[in-house]
């Protein structure tokens, strides 16, 4: 009988202490949020999404390492931590492979969505604001993009007509000569870029500054040789070529100008984001005297966010080589989503935030510290969410990237291309 007794009470106290762990383990499971990750390792632009999806991804991976998001839930007052569940995959810079992953990343119970490139936040505009899921586009933003409605897509970027105009005046506001500049574009042929070549577009904004357009010429996704599209710009007398592409781009660019022996000081090249990194460092000539627009920090520059992306990357097993600017660009988008998740939590706390309190939140970030990676994150217009309101210029010297007066310029905002 007693044995009877003491094997009910240890079957009761197993009981207990089963239900107890199990509980534990539900609540511990419940204090987590799934954050999508349409990312880009594969595809045409791979060799930088790979970059910049590291930078992103190894961001991440360290908030969860460092114990989650902390933030004070607003029902109890008291500390609380979340971490960031990831579930991520590649899709290749393809609009319809990014269309079957979202429905995925969806199923899988996503809050907010990642999406590496313009051409696949592009396709998934509509259904993110059908199913009212927020998707972060790195990238240009498209026009398409931010047509339907309700708007739940935001862009890293502003439309690749308002990053032309930037640089178009940034060039013209250093021209010496007594005539107008003549201002030409060479663009990765792409269906959300496409917008440049419309007449609304480049040439409009290229005229409001008083500078002549001498068109515009559009490349393939993979180049081998460019000389084609160099020629035409060269015959219409071109004094500086607006490029957009990605760091392949750039390195045949600059090969095919050599080989058709174009004189640097008659034309200048100023190349967007995503076709400058430190690849071309060893692959690009000095001589060429190419510019590139670089809106984050350099791995060089002694700031709190380079310092830190060099810690997580070393933590994660890479070279401290990694910590390019494209792996930059991935990092400070770990800073955005960090604090944009915070302060939704804290907001509503987790066993109530929805996607909508997610893109309610991004689209009114205010002086978001990114560890200078950047200046700090405001959206400024929240009809028109874009998460970086300015860049900078900068040149190779000496084997590295220097920057070009003044340090952060203010990106033009236009109108056309907008919804």
């Amino acid at each position: 009988m007693t044995s009877r007794r003491g094997l009910v009470f240890i079957f009761t106290v197993f009981l207990i202490i089963f239900s107890f762990m199990f509980s534990a383990s539900e609540e511990a499971k419940a204090k987590s949020i799934t954050v999508g990750l349409s990312l880009d390792y594969t595809g045409p632009g791979g060799a930088y999404g790979t970059g910049v999806s590291n930078g992103l991804v190894d961001h991440l991976m360290w908030i969860n390492n460092q114990g989650g998001i902390e933030y004070k839930d607003p029902q109890t007052g008291k500390t609380e931590r979340v971490e960031i569940k990831m579930v991520w995959e590649d899709n290749a810079t393809n609009p319809a492979k990014s269309v079957s992953i979202y429905k995925r990343l969806k199923a899988a119970g996503a809050k907010v969505i990642y999406i590496h490139n313009s051409g696949p936040g592009e396709a998934l505009s509509p259904s993110l604001s059908r199913d009212r899921i927020l998707g972060v586009c790195y990238g240009y933003a498209s026009p398409a993009g931010y047509r339907p409605e309700p708007l739940y897509y935001m862009s890293k970027y502003p439309t690749i007509v308002e990053d032309f105009a930037t640089m178009a005046k940034w060039f013209t506001s250093k021209w010496k000569e007594s005539r107008p500049p003549r201002i030409a574009g060479m663009v990765m042929d792409t269906p959300s870029w496409r917008v440049i070549g419309e007449p609304e577009g480049a040439k409009a904004e290229v005229e409001k500054l008083g500078a002549e357009w001498a068109g515009i010429e559009f490349m393939p996704m993979m180049p081998t040789d460019l000389s084609v599209q160099i020629s035409r710009i060269i015959e219409k007398r071109a004094d500086v070529i607006g490029f957009y592409g990605i760091s392949n781009h750039t390195r045949v660019m600059a090969k095919d100008m050599l080989k058709l022996g174009v004189d640097p000081k008659k034309i200048q090249v100023i190349v967007n984001g995503s076709g400058w990194d430190e690849s071309l460092l060893t692959s690009v000539p000095e001589e060429v005297g190419f510019i590139g627009e670089i809106p984050t920090a350099l791995p060089w520059e002694d700031v709190p966010g380079v310092r830190l992306a060099k810690k997580v990357a070393l933590w994660r097993g890479r070279k401290i080589e990694v910590v390019r600017s494209d792996y930059l660009h991935g990092f400070v988008l770990g800073y955005i989503f960090k604090a944009g998740l915070k302060t939704a939590l804290e907001k509503v706390g987790i066993d109530k935030v929805a996607p909508t309190d997610i893109r309610n939140v991004f689209f009114n970030l205010k002086d978001v510290d990114v560890g200078g990676v950047s200046p700090n994150v405001t959206v400024r217009e929240p009809d028109y969410p874009v998460l970086a309101p300015d860049t900078r210029y900068s040149k190779i010297e000496g084997g590295r990237f220097k920057i070009i007066p003044p340090i952060w310029i203010e990106y033009a905002k236009v109108k056309f291309g907008r919804r």
